[in-house]
């Protein structure tokens, strides 16, 4: 039963709070304290205001959960909750509800609309409501997070109302002249350094605001409104920073104005708390260092105190101060606590910026953005979270905020339960955070006093005036306090109202004992709030393994009389709240103990309980992963990465998140020179570890060969072999970087010689070279005399301590024409480029056979966009200011612009506008280079997981976009456009079944398609002729498969320019519901588009125009929509038809495919091919345009049993291909189901090149199902 079923308001109904309290009964009574009586506390204890008390950050808990929660929030002294933001969001992962998986969290903060409360993730306007309601009858306050600055990023998913119903007015000096709501793109994104490019600049490339706009900050104001009439009392504005102040100048930028009303504006809505999150920014990375000015480097231009003199009148009429966070007291908070290091002075240290004051912040310990975004999950648990939050919420400036973990998460498992809706971690109902939110609340304004009472900095006290004082202990041990020095209490006796101790002050002395690791809350309340917890008792440690000789597990317990424990079934033995029980002493190893925990009411009741069970078990420490540093070198990687993961009972388990865990490097003993990595404990008993090496860096090595299992030590060498440990004999080592046969593509090598546990090495280059000493490190220069095509031998030597010889010798192979000039060339991208040795790997190779000296150079980050790139101040080193770098240092002829696979489409002016960047620059270092922009391909099957009108793409309509988004910009720039994704998708339609372009994931490219990809670039750069000779190279691929991607990539410019009519969302992927659709229309090159509802009146369109489909046009649950054109000469584009249908709607055909691959052979290349061929054979035998656009596809994916379970749910299934004999089998023996009506099935069918001997199904007697199942059995009968 929760506790809002049996407390409720109505039962101790609100009264004033007395003026002079009853005192705690049995602890004597103290002076009363005038600062004290006049915190104005309900009757539950809570704060009236909410900056004099706490807020529960209810992160991704639901409107009905947060309802649910308040008895047990107002219980903990939470005085306000805060919400995740509330109006309508981006849809994304198919509206799934995991906090990261099937759905994210930060789906939150990309809005669509601001006039309606309510999102699919958190609840409708009424439970809003309710939840506010129920909120208020407890004097809890509802604070609800507003994102004001941005919305999503797709504009498709944007609301109409916003797009095109509103009158924006003027879009002003920083305003889209063509989307006044949005601010024009910069092409860069914002930075610290200055407030124009803090405030103006691009976040994440999320379409913003134009909050210079009047028409802008009037709409949003309303939407505020509209939170405080259904209940809101405050907000928190998320990325407050990135909106100007009415006083901001730019030092950078002088002579632009940009600075607006946004704030004073808005902030006058009606409620009583508002708080920015006005984010500090510094290096390195927030970590403590006693040589930076105030332990942190503030690098920061956001005006902390400027945002807090905003002003508006609140709901009681008075004036009031916007607030703003602090976020560096949490990354300090953090630091001491995992450091073990409490020093009063620093802690005490709030970091507030000058201008600023503490007691207008919110603070906090953690935020969701430092818990998903800086893994603090992984440097703070549980209590050492509780131990920050004693600190932060004893002390008197500022309004703590408490952050909601998931449930059941830790540091291996952050995401915990991961689920959107349910609350989170109880742990904010410990009696620790208890009684320091009550303590807050009661203090007031009372003076602070921060101390370390024993001298010692693992202990520090906070005193509050003369009446508690709130103690945190970080020892792994009991402390005893006897007579320890405090600054200001009064002499008396005091009760600890965590656990009940008794504490004496006298003569400025206090005495008492706080818990190991434990913190202790010591003053006499005077706060008697009828709310209870409901019964609950929770175990620090969860049910599992232990690896240490006896284990400490605490117990927590709330809502209950009394308590006890018993270990495997024993007798009951007393438990207080708090207590440590000791497990192990005497267990063996692989011994299991139970611990069970029973709470009783005050009449004997059991009301609760909790058991777990602890199995000791023995580290072995014995399966063990070796990585060579020579292929760590080779690799260009400064560090090794292990990550390991496993299968099992169908979860994956792993050593941690991606990245996985350092290695370390070996300096003595027989594994100098290589990185170690153990596995840990929880996997070294399970056996075919599947193991992935990486350097963090992009490229990794995983092979299906490179597993391991318990005991055994593997080694990934220098040429990459996965060997057994015994195999490897670690005596000194001479080597070269880059390795034996690598070939060259320039006059000259620079080849890295290495020598590890030698006492000396020396080389000589070619057999009649001098011998030579050298370091390990030294670098030597080859290649200056050889020819074109001959190869170089590179021999080392070296001796051993023993004085053994070790020899090794590396070849390399010269390519470069004699008496040719050298082309330069730079990429610029990400995965896309990177993938398969690189790109420009394949393209320098490629050149040469055509007979081209191409150096290359690259600069590549995955899931990069180009706005990053063209910032020369972006943070990450490796992006834009490596672009900047090599701009300004090298000679470039051609540099590729390849942005990411979706932006063109989605995010066409922000692509447009960092193209344009990037292009000025290129031009300003050499104006005689040539920019190419790299037209991507679409995704295998399209991108349902992408927004576009609210649905996916289909691999041709994302296609199609895709050349019409970079043509357009090409245009633009006046720049040639390489098109391979117009290649990708030639091969893709016409040789998918033969050629997989993809990888696994369905978008990075394969070898083969990197190998298309680059044979296009030559195309664009020297010509059709070049392709023709450059495939002398292959890259290894088969000979028949180079010739279709040779001839895709030479005819890939022309089809590029094809014509295309087309409307997304596709047909194919889309049901109409009765009340219509939105479609829109599209023409790529195309001159003149026309499209025709039914038989009705053509009307002519552009590409983007939007077409609704009305009630009235749907015709028997169906509507066709003709699109025509015409091409620049005026000659007629093929018509094509698309039918659109409801639920109920009858088709022409539809034909369903089994969509796992491994079992039926097909995939989307194959079934795309199939149904061409199909229309092909219908249209013979007299079938209509019209009536070949009304043939649904649907591939079912899953076990047999959920295939047919689809099927019958969709009840209009014609034919099925793919499947097995057991279609129409029982589930209960293996099969799909007996539901499936399947009328006859045919085996020996082969459709595609897999070989995979499959059936079809007919599943009614349309006369059509019975024309192409003929039709199939008459032509894919042959392997």
């Amino acid at each position: 039963m929760r506790l809002a079923e049996f407390i409720t308001p109505s039962e101790t109904e609100p009264t004033q709070p007395s003026e002079n309290p009853s005192p705690v009964p049995g602890v004597p009574e103290e002076p009363d304290n005038p600062e004290t009586d006049e915190v104005n506390l309900n009757e539950y204890g809570l704060a009236e205001e909410v900056e004099d008390g706490t807020i529960l950050h209810a992160w991704c808990w639901n409107f009905n959960t947060i309802k649910e929660m308040i008895p047990q929030i107002a219980a903990a002294g939470f005085s306000a909750v805060q919400t995740s933001p509330i109006n309508a969001i981006i849809e994304g992962e198919n509206g799934g509800l995991q906090i990261y998986g099937s759905g994210k969290w930060y789906y939150h903060y990309q809005p669509t609309e601001y006039s309606e409360i309510g999102n699919y993730q958190l609840g409708t306007d009424e439970e809003f409501r309710e939840m506010c309601e129920v909120a208020h009858q407890y004097g809890v306050k509802v604070i609800v997070d507003q994102v004001l600055n941005h919305m999503t990023s797709s504009e498709s998913a944007i609301s109409d109302t916003i797009k095109s119903e509103i009158d924006w007015g003027d879009a002003g000096e920083w305003g889209n002249p063509e989307k006044p709501w949005t601010h024009k793109s910069t092409g860069t994104q914002w930075s610290e350094e200055d407030r124009f490019e803090e405030t103006q600049n691009s976040l994440s490339g999320l379409i913003e605001w134009n909050t210079q706009n009047e028409n802008v900050q009037q709409y949003l104001l309303k939407w505020l409104e509209t939170c405080v009439e259904a209940g809101a009392d405050g907000f928190r504005y998320d990325a407050a920073k990135l909106i100007e102040l009415p006083d901001d100048v730019s030092i950078k930028y002088p002579e632009y104005q940009f600075s607006s009303d946004f704030w004073p504006t808005v902030l006058q809505n009606g409620s009583s708390f508002q708080y920015g999150e006005v984010l500090q920014e510094g290096e390195p990375n927030h970590v403590y260092s006693s040589d930076l000015k105030g332990g942190y480097n503030d690098q920061d231009s956001s005006r902390l105190g400027n945002y807090q003199s905003q002003t508006f009148i609140a709901a009681d009429g008075e004036e009031e101060n916007m607030r703003t966070t602090l976020s560096f007291y949490g990354f300090r908070l953090r630091d001491a606590i995992s450091n073990g290091n409490v020093n009063a002075d620093f802690v005490g240290d709030m970091l507030v910026p000058e201008g600023a004051s503490a007691d207008r912040t919110v603070t906090w310990v953690e935020s969701h953005d430092n818990y998903c975004n800086n893994a603090s999950y992984s440097q703070l648990n549980e209590q050492q979270v509780i131990q920050a939050w004693a600190i932060l919420a004893a002390r008197k400036d500022g309004t703590p905020l408490f952050f909601s973990r998931p449930n059941n998460s830790s540091a291996s498992n952050p995401w915990g339960d991961n689920q959107i809706g349910p609350e989170g971690s109880h742990f904010f109902m410990d009696a620790q955070v208890v009684a320091v939110n009550f303590f807050h609340n009661e203090m007031g304004n009372q003076d602070e006093y921060l101390s370390n009472p024993t001298g010692s900095d693992q202990v520090v006290m906070i005193e509050r005036g003369t009446a508690g004082a709130v103690i945190v202990n970080l020892l792994g041990e009991d402390l005893v306090l006897d007579e320890a020095p405090v600054q200001s209490m009064a002499d008396g006796t005091y009760t600890d109202q965590v656990y009940g101790s008794t504490f004496t002050v006298s003569n400025g002395k206090i005495s008492g004992t706080v818990k190991a690791g434990k913190v202790a809350v010591v003053y006499n309340s005077k706060v008697d709030t009828p709310l209870e917890f409901e019964p609950e008792i929770s175990l620090s440690v969860p049910t599992g393994d232990y690896l240490t000789d006896t284990m400490d597990v605490s117990v927590s317990i709330r809502g209950i009389d009394h308590a006890t424990y018993q270990i495997d079934d024993g007798e009951e033995i007393p438990v207080a709240n708090g207590d440590v029980i000791t497990i192990g002493e005497d267990a063996q190893v692989d011994e299991a103990v139970t611990l069970k925990i029973l709470g009783y009411s005050a009449a004997g009741e059991l009301v609760a309980q909790a058991s777990a069970t602890y199995t000791k078990r023995l580290y072995k420490a014995d399966t063990v992963v070796y990585i060579d540093d020579a292929l760590c070198k080779a690799r260009g990687w400064d560090q090794a990465y292990v990550y390991i993961w496993v299968n099992v009972d169908g979860s994956t388990l792993s050593n941690q998140g991606w990245p996985g865990t350092k290695a370390v490097l070996e300096t003595e003993g027989q594994w100098a020179g290589y990185w170690k990595y153990v596995v840990p404990y929880e996997l070294e008993s399970i056996s075919n570890l599947h193991v992935i090496v990486h350097g963090n860096k992009g490229d990794q090595i995983e092979t299906n060969k490179m597993l391991i299992s318990p005991g055994e030590t593997k080694v990934l060498d220098a040429d990459e072999n996965w060997v057994d440990g015994s195999e490897v004999v670690n005596t000194g080592k001479v080597y070269a970087l880059p390795g034996s046969g690598t070939e060259f593509y320039e006059n000259t090598l620079n080849v890295t010689l290495h020598a590890t546990n030698v006492t000396n090495a020396s080389y000589r280059v070619g057999d009649s070279g001098e011998w030579m000493p050298f370091e390990d490190g030294q670098i030597i220069t080859i290649g200056e005399d050889a020819a074109d095509k001959e190869s170089i031998t590179v021999f080392m030597k070296g001796t051993n301590s023993d004085g053994s010889t070790v020899e090794e010798s590396a070849v390399y192979t010269k390519h470069f024409i004699a008496d040719k000039e050298e082309i330069n060339v730079l990429f610029i991208g990400n995965s896309y480029t990177y993938y398969n040795d690189g790109i420009w790997s394949h393209f320098q190779k490629l050149a040469y056979e055509a007979g081209y000296n191409v150096q290359v150079d690259s600069v590549t980050i995955g899931s990069h966009h180009l706005y990053e790139f063209a910032d020369p101040d972006e943070a990450d080193p490796n992006g834009g200011p490596l672009v900047e770098e090599k701009l300004s240092t090298n000679h470039y002829d051609y540099v590729f612009l390849q942005e990411h696979s979706t932006y063109p489409i989605t995010n066409y002016d922000t692509f447009a506008s960092a193209a344009t960047t990037l292009y000025n620059r290129i031009m300003e270092h050499n104006a005689e280079c040539t920019v190419i922009l790299y037209q991507t391909w679409g995704r295998e099957t399209g991108s349902s997981n992408l927004t576009q009108d609210g649905r996916g793409w289909t691999n041709a309509t994302m296609t199609y976009d895709l050349e019409y988004a970079y043509e357009k910009l090409g245009e633009t720039l006046n720049v040639p456009v390489s098109p391979a994704g117009t290649a990708f998708h030639d091969v893709y339609v016409n040789n998918g079944s033969k050629i997989d372009l993809y990888d696994a994931d369905q978008t990075h490219p394969t070898l083969e398609g990197t190998y298309l990809a680059a044979l296009v670039h030559i195309g664009t750069v020297f010509g059709s002729d070049a392709i023709e000779a450059a495939t002398a190279y292959t890259a290894g691929l088969p000979a028949d498969t180079v010739q279709i991607l040779k001839q895709a990539a030479i005819d890939a410019p022309e089809k590029a320019q094809a014509p295309h009519l087309y409307l997304t969302p596709a047909a194919e992927e889309t049901t109409m519901d009765e009340a219509g659709l939105t479609l829109t229309l599209h023409a790529v090159n195309v001159a003149r588009a026309t499209y025709q509802i039914n038989d009705g009146e053509e009307i002519e369109y552009v590409y983007g125009d939007k077409l609704t489909i009305t009630p009235d046009e749907i015709i028997n649950g169906k509507v066709t929509v003709t699109l025509k054109g015409e091409n620049d000469a005026q000659e007629p584009v093929p018509a094509v038809y698309f039918t659109y249908s409801t639920a109920a709607a009858e088709h022409y055909l539809v034909l369903g495919w089994y969509a796992k691959t491994e079992t039926s052979g097909l995939n989307a290349a194959v079934v795309d091919q199939f149904v061409s061929e199909m229309k092909d054979y219908l249209g013979e035998q007299g079938a209509t345009e019209q009536q070949l656009a009304d043939i649904v596809v649907r591939g079912y994916s899953g076990t047999v049993a959920e295939m047919g379970s689809s099927v019958r749910n969709d009840g209009d299934v014609d034919l099925l291909i793919g499947v097995g004999a057991n279609i129409d089998v029982p589930t209960s023996t293996g099969g799909a189901t007996a539901g499936v009506p399947i009328i006859e099935k045919t085996d020996g069918i082969y459709i595609g090149d897999s070989g995979k001997n499959r059936y079809i199904a007919r599943l009614t007697e349309d006369d059509i199902a019975k024309l192409v199942y003929e039709w199939i059995q008459a032509n894919y009968t042959a392997a």
